[in-house]
Order: C-alpha cells, then structure tokens, then sequence
C-alpha cells in the first residue's frame, strides 16, 4: 500500500492487513517473535494463507488458543557439529581427542554459537586439553539444551562466562562496557568513545574480544554482537560495575553520535545553528565523516541509540539526535522510522521542557505526516510550531516554518498561496544575510513560479541561488539545479535541460539519493519524448528504473511502474 494510506492505530492496521491477504495465497513470514502477542494480530484469517512464525521460545499461546503447529528446529547433525568445530580448532586436535570432542558438541547442544565460544578458548588456550573443557562441561551440566526454551541464560551463561573469564581484567571491563551498546553494529569509534580511548587501544581490545568469539568484525571496523553475548555481558555489567560508570558510558556513547551526526548533517543539510549540543565528555570521538556513508552505515545504529536516549532519560540527546536523523530518512524514504523518531523527539524535548527544540521536533512530524498525504496533521503542527516561535520571539524559525507551510501548500497544488509564503521567506533574507537560507527561499520562488508559467521570473531566482552554490548544502544544490532543468525544459531548450537536469541527478547518486535521482531522469525523459526525441527518452528511462530499483521509497515501486509504462510505449 502507499504510506500514506497506511492507517495509524495498530489494530485497523492488524484488520486491514487481513482484508488485504484474505483472498491471497502466501507465505507470511514472522522473524525472531519474543512473545506470542507480537505476532498475533499479524496471523491471517482465512486459510489461503501459510504463516511461520520463528523463535527462540515455543510461543505456547499460539499453540494453544490458535492451533499452531509447533516444528522444533533441530541443531546441526553430530557430523556437521564436529565439521564446524574442527574448521576452528584444527582437525589434528580434533583426531587426536576423538571422545572429548564428541563430549564438547554433545555437551554444546550441537549449537553453533556455544561450539564457537568453546572452539575459541581452545584456540586462545592452547596447552589445555580438550578433554579438561569437556570434563568442565560435564561438571557444569551444561549441555544448552535449554537454549531452545524461554530461560536460556543459564546453560549459556556457563558457555560464555568461559570466555569471560578467560579475558584479561581490562578487555573483560571492555566488554562490559561494549555491551551496552544498544546494537546492532558498532564502529572502532563508538567503542572507543564508550571506552574513552584511543582508536589503537580499542583495537587491540575489539581484537581479543573477537578472539574470544565474545564479538564478530563483520567488515573492517564494524564489529557485531549477538543478543545473548550482550546479555551476558549487561548481566555481568549490573554485578559488577558502578552505576553512575554505566551511565557515563551511554553519555559517552550518545556524546558520539550527536556531535559525529550533526557533523555530517551540516555538510550534508545544512543543519547548523538548530543543533548545539553540549560539549562531549571527555575522551569522545566526535570527527567529520563522510556524510553520506556516515547515514547509510549508522543510520540503524542511530535509531537503536534514539530509543535508548528516550529510554534512559537522555532528553536532550534523544531530541537532537531525531532532528539530526530527520532528512536522511525522509530522503531515503524511510517515512515510518521518520514519524517515530520525530514523536521520540517531541516528546523528549517537551519532557525537557525546551520551547524551542519542541518547535524544531514538530517540523519533523509534520514533514512526516506531510510525506504520508496526511496534510491537515501536518498542518496542524507547524501552526503549533509556530505559535511557539512567535511566542519566544524566534524570529528565524519563524521564518523556517512558514517556508515549511509554504513547502505543504506546494504539495497540495496550492502554488498561489505557497508562493505568497516563499516570497514573505525571501524577504527575511536579503543579499548579504544567511547565503544558504536565502539560496533556498529563491530556489522556493523559482520553483513555483515555474509552476505557475512565470518562466522568466523563475530563471531569474534560479540562477540567484545557484550564484550562492558555494553555500549550498549538496540536495539543496541538487534540488536547485532540478529546478532550472524544469524551466529550460518548459522553455524548449532541451540541450541546457539535459545539461542541468543531469548535474542534479549526479548530486543525488552520489549522495545516496537514489529515488531523487530516478525522479530527475524521469523529468528529463519526459522532456526529450516531449520534443520528439523518442531514443534518448528511452535511454533516460531505463537509466531511472536502475536508479529505481536501488531504491527503499515508498514512492519506488509506484515509479517504477509509471516508468515501465513508458518504456512500453516507445
């Protein structure tokens, strides 16, 4: 369905996904359930459809009160299970102690993760026989069998407190710190912030922790860690760390992702005096990235540290981190994960009890409920925004928001009154005041009063923004040029619409801005096939629906249809 027809309360969803599936025949996949109630209201009503649901826990109540069918997902064969330990240890270990080997997979349960654990102290731990670790096993009565049930920490607690012990005082305090991390992937950076130490020292760290199967480097740099090593390690962290030293280690953590993002958004949006944050605790990493690898890499990694923000109570962190996240993910598309963090962030900076950041948070609901056709809503927080900025006496954000209500009124095709409000923006920023701000309101009026058949007055702002490119974040030069490729092409020269229309296109791919790019291609197609240039609308075409199916927008697959259709045509 389009996001915007996606309705908001949980249980209409749950209704509407039925009536949607009733009369298909598919194979709905549930991934990972913790509990039964997570996937209840996603189960099918008729039985043209085949649901499996996975988990850790055998999810009784489906059992029980839905008829389920419970298959039990055996661990690896005996054969496999020694295969996989060998690959490890070495197969001369493992034909030199045929029994303790079968006692260790037998004793592991045959699940890959102990067996790599148990595979990994015997590497680190050379000079101890396999025979000692599985006669280690048997004293423990560890054979993680329980894993497959819902209390699964004991018999893996017994597993991985081997490697635990194993580490040395200080990568074993690394650890525990690490586990912190709310997921899924951390950088050398992030660790080393949450550590307060140099990239060198973390490495070495990150190194014997991985060694200890404690940590997996999925890609240089990047280091994962699966769910039950971080509990594991949160357990061992509440036994035995200070609380206030936990909380200084999130602080660090989340110092990190704010300054480092907030970095990136202002080479990449332009976003400067709206995000001030505190000055980072010491021992933070917080250095300029590349902005778009940066969102694209630790954009997950951001939106679990958002929920940990509002989940600790790090309120102005949580609200200045889903300001700094907003554009990228309405850039992507990422619609739905725009509204829930941009409600994290009202919510926090009104807990905060912050006028001004509460304002700022509504810019970003509204963008998302705008995005989602959802206009009178959207409308409706950008007039509280802005009864809050007069209030306060913002008379900048003032200006931003009526820009933005300027931007809604363009979506609804109400371009008259959208540029009455681009040119009150304008005139809040003359020649010789902010160069980015007012490169944006002349993009905002050349815009329009292209739409509007005002060709040369819209050429004319144009290229008064693009004069100002050397301030211009990269979409905003983008967009611009977007712009004065419409224009040329209204006004039938198709050659400097090619020209400007491809630069923007340009912009948008090298940035990530995939869906942005299609768009442009398909605007510059549609120009060629308007002047009769039939072969090169259809090279432009094929080129978008490339970029197209690159594309996570919830616009993409819309797109590319109406591209396939012109493809048909040709």
């Amino acid at each position: 369905m389009a996001a915007a027809d996606v309705p908001d309360h949980p249980g209409v969803r749950a209704g509407l996904f039925r009536s949607l599936v009733a009369d298909r025949r598919m194979i709905i996949l549930l991934d990972n359930a913790a509990t039964t109630d997570q996937v209840r209201e996603l189960l099918p009503g008729t039985g043209h459809c085949l649901a499996i649901v996975t988990s850790r826990g055998t999810l009784s109540g489906l059992l029980v009160r839905d008829g389920a069918r419970l298959l039990t997902l055996l661990p690896p064969g005996h054969d496999e299970a020694v295969a996989l330990f060998a690959a490890r240890v070495g197969p001369d270990r493992v034909r030199a102690e045929p029994r303790a080997t079968r006692d260790i997979v037998e004793r592991s349960g045959r699940l890959p993760l102990a067996l790599a654990v148990v595979a990994a102290r015997a590497v680190v731990a050379e000079h101890i026989p396999l025979g000692v670790m599985a006669d280690e096993l048997n004293t423990a009565h560890g054979t993680l069998a329980a894993f497959r049930t819902p209390d699964a920490s004991v018999d893996v607690s017994v597993v991985l407190s081997w490697s635990y012990r194993a580490l040395g005082a200080r990568p074993a305090e690394a650890f525990r710190r690490l586990c912190l991390h709310p997921g899924p992937r951390l950088s050398v950076d992030a660790a080393a912030s949450m550590l307060a130490l140099t990239r060198t020292e973390t490495r070495i760290l990150l190194d014997e922790l991985a060694a200890a199967a404690l940590l997996i480097e999925e890609r240089p740099g990047r280091y994962a860690m699966h769910d039950l090593v971080r509990a594991f390690g949160q357990d061992r962290s509440r036994d035995q760390d200070d609380e206030q030293e936990r909380r200084a280690v999130v602080h660090r953590l989340l110092d990190h992702y704010v300054h480092t993002t907030r970095l990136a958004a202002h080479q990449l949006f332009a976003i400067r005096h709206q995000i001030l944050p505190e000055r980072p605790m010491d021992g933070v990493i917080c250095e300029a990235p590349e902005p778009a690898d940066w969102y694209q890499s630790e954009y997950t990694a951001l939106l679990a540290a958002l929920d940990l923000t509002d989940r600790e109570q790090f309120d102005r962190h949580a609200w200045q981190l889903a300001a700094l996240l907003r554009d990228h993910l309405n850039r992507q598309g990422m619609w739905h994960h725009l509204q829930v963090s941009q409600q994290t962030g009202v919510a926090t900076a009104i807990r905060s009890g912050d006028p001004a950041a509460e304002g700022r948070a509504l810019w970003g609901l509204a963008l998302a409920d705008a995005n989602m056709g959802r206009h009178q809503a959207a409308r409706a927080h950008l007039r509280r925004a802005l009864a809050i900025f007069t209030e306060t006496g913002a008379r900048e954000d003032a200006a931003v928001t009526r820009s933005r209500i300027g931007y809604l009124l363009t979506e609804q095709g109400d371009h008259v009154a959208a540029l009455e409000h681009a040119h009150e923006t304008l005139a809040l920023y003359p020649p010789g005041t902010d160069p980015a701000r007012r490169a944006g309101a002349l993009n905002s009026v050349s815009w329009l009063c292209a739409q509007l058949g005002r060709l040369e007055e819209a050429a004319d702002h144009v290229r008064q923004a693009l004069a100002l490119d050397a301030h211009l974040s990269p979409y905003a030069l983008a967009d611009t040029w977007d712009t004065l490729g419409f224009i040329q092409a209204r006004q039938e020269r198709i050659d400097d619409a090619a020209d400007s229309y491809r630069r923007a296109a340009a912009i948008y791919r090298r940035h990530g801005a995939h869906f942005r790019e299609a768009g442009t291609l398909r605007a510059l197609g549609d120009a060629y096939q308007r002047a009769g240039r039939a072969r090169q609308a259809e090279d432009v075409y094929r080129q978008a629906l490339e970029g197209v199916a690159t594309s996570d927008d919830p616009g993409a697959s819309q797109l590319g249809a109406e591209l396939a259709r012109l493809l048909a045509r040709q």
